[in-house]
């Protein structure tokens, strides 16, 4: 079994067609030397952020840099960046730029997100009543019933305690009998 790696370099393309081109020829490379698999770098669909010519302003950079862990500092637009020892990862600016736009792109994300689902939340408000309107009608019913279980069972325990004593009890009320629970705690 052959696997092919491929060690592919970002860059700022203009539209997909671009990526799906640059994909195309490192599979065809890779078809050519019989290769049954092609591996490619985890976050190579980063390039397609780069679509959008995205810009990231100095400080957001930053105060993403300053949260994953690197000493920075900012001079003007410039962010002069140290990488801790722990990513060894991180080879150079394009790493740097790469992760800076990962977690932008994923807050932007997010954030659309949070809209769209606040927008849900506003659009079916009228379910959500309905149902707490009929939670609280089944949960009423509930303690009705219980309410009313709890009284006969009082009844019962009261009808049982006046029953006559028979001959052979001699007044002397018999121990209960324990049963395995029916439902395991």
């Amino acid at each position: 079994m052959r696997v092919a790696a491929v060690q592919y370099e970002l860059r700022s393309i203009k539209a997909f067609e671009e990526f799906a081109h640059q994909v195309e020829y490192f599979v065809d490379a890779v078809a050519d030397y019989k290769a049954d698999f092609v591996v490619f770098p985890e976050l190579f669909t980063l390039q397609l952020l780069s679509i959008e010519n995205r810009k990231v302003p100095a400080a957001e950079a930053n105060r993403i840099l300053t949260a994953l862990g690197f000493e920075t500092r900012l001079d003007g637009e410039t962010i002069h960046a140290v990488v801790p020892p722990w990513r060894p990862d991180i080879d150079g600016e394009a790493d740097l730029v790469e992760e800076v736009l990962r977690i932008a792109g994923y807050a932007e994300k997010i954030a659309a997100q949070a809209e769209s689902l606040a927008a849900y939340r506003a659009q079916s408000l009228w379910l959500d009543e309905s149902l707490t309107g009929r939670a609280a009608r089944v949960l009423a019913g509930t303690a009705a019933a219980i309410v009313n279980l709890a009284e006969r069972t009082r009844l019962a325990r009261d009808g049982f305690l006046n029953l006559p004593r028979l001959p052979q009890d001699n007044g002397v009320m018999p121990e209960p009998v324990v049963h395995e629970p029916l439902v395991e705690t």
